[in-house]
């Protein structure tokens, strides 16, 4: 198994994004939207991401390395319980079940199956035909590496709720079986992180209201707002969501920022607007009205406007995750179902390459 590091992750994703990229870039519009039932690379490369994940060092990055200390002291008896949020109970359960029968390797493998399999299996659930376009899109976005090793519990509960997100938006209309496991994986999600509750309630907003260009409008008014928010509303969150950290992290001026450093994240912004403009372009010019996809965009528009109002704030990146571990699927869905462009192979390649090259940047 290859070494867990930054600069093998690099290496990893540059290779691979680039194959992929020409590889898309060589398709016509009508064989990338036909798609292939044969997704062999895309299952191979979601088992290879599982174990290479899930078997890294447990020194590794942050809180991978709290998080396993912890573990092995209550393993040891040196401390009676891991004393998590007890809102947060189903993060603490599979902890505590792997407390019995493996070490800290194995319950970081089990970690890396929700969170690399919740992803997967969403990704399965909305493209099935382009499950290898999927898996692409998502191992070479930004959060996935960050959710890898650093703030795990929340990816692992974003990949429960993105699961939960693709059932809901495939079965309430059609299986109410397949509506009400969607609705059990989000609550689980949720029950990982409590952050989550956001994407809980924007699911529910989207199932209730439909109309996107509401959706467009509340994230371009907080756009506007977001330079002047922060302080207004991590405190508001923070009283709704009764959760400490929120406060903490408005209050953390220590914090290493990422991207501009300091004060209001343009950038971040200008990272997030990406899918909304393509969004904006096959909603409003191509007319795309699927059921699936709006539901989808009008999530991630809710979730993103909420972050915007706190972007501000140490820390923010962890709150624009939430949002962040639906990116691929906004980018990967339209390119990949709808007839956008006359080349949109190509175009599709030089938007996967963009995600490299991102990464390679930042």
């Amino acid at each position: 198994m290859m070494e867990f590091s930054t600069g093998n992750w690099v290496v990893l994703i540059t290779i691979l994004g680039i194959m992929y990229s020409l590889c898309l870039m060589t398709k016509s519009t009508q064989v990338l939207i036909r798609g292939d039932k044969n997704q062999i690379y895309g299952f191979c490369l979601m088992i290879f991401l599982i174990f290479y994940v899930g078997t890294r060092p447990l020194w590794c990055y942050t809180d991978s390395a709290l998080y396993s200390r912890i573990y092995q002291l209550v393993q040891t008896g040196a401390w009676s319980s891991l004393a998590q949020n007890p809102s947060e109970w189903f993060f603490t359960m599979v902890e505590t079940i792997c407390l019995q029968f493996t070490d800290a390797h194995g319950w970081f493998f089990v970690v890396a199956l929700f969170y690399i399999g919740g992803m997967c299996f969403a990704a399965w659930k909305w493209l099935p035909k382009h499950f290898t376009m999927a898996v692409m899109f998502m191992f070479t976005a930004f959060s996935f590496w960050s959710y890898s090793n650093n703030g795990i519990r929340q990816g692992m509960g974003a990949s429960l709720v993105l699961a939960g997100l693709a059932c809901l938006s495939t079965g309430y209309h059609k299986n109410r079986h397949v509506f009400v496991s969607g609705a059990v994986l989000a609550v689980l999600g949720c029950s990982c992180h409590n952050s989550l509750w956001l994407v809980a309630i924007a699911v529910v907003a989207a199932l209730c209201y439909h109309n996107y260009k509401v959706a467009f409008y509340l994230w371009t008014i907080c756009l506007i707002l977001s330079p002047f928010s922060s302080d207004v509303a991590i405190s508001i969150a923070s009283h709704m969501i009764g959760d400490e950290r929120m406060s903490a992290y408005g209050n953390d001026d220590s914090v290493m920022h990422l991207f501009s450093r300091v004060g209001w994240r343009w950038d971040f912004i200008l990272y997030s607007a990406v899918p909304v403009i393509l969004a904006y372009y096959a909603v409003f010019k191509c007319k795309i009205r699927e059921r699936q996809y709006i539901m989808l965009l009008n999530v991630y528009l809710y979730t993103n406007a909420a972050w915007m109002l706190v972007n501000a704030i140490p820390y923010s990146n962890r709150f624009a995750y939430i949002s962040w571990s639906m990116y691929p699927m906004m980018l990967c869905m339209p390119l990949s179902k709808f007839k956008l462009f006359k080349r949109q192979g190509i175009v599709a390649g030089f938007v996967l390459l963009g995600c490299v090259i991102f990464n390679l940047i930042f």
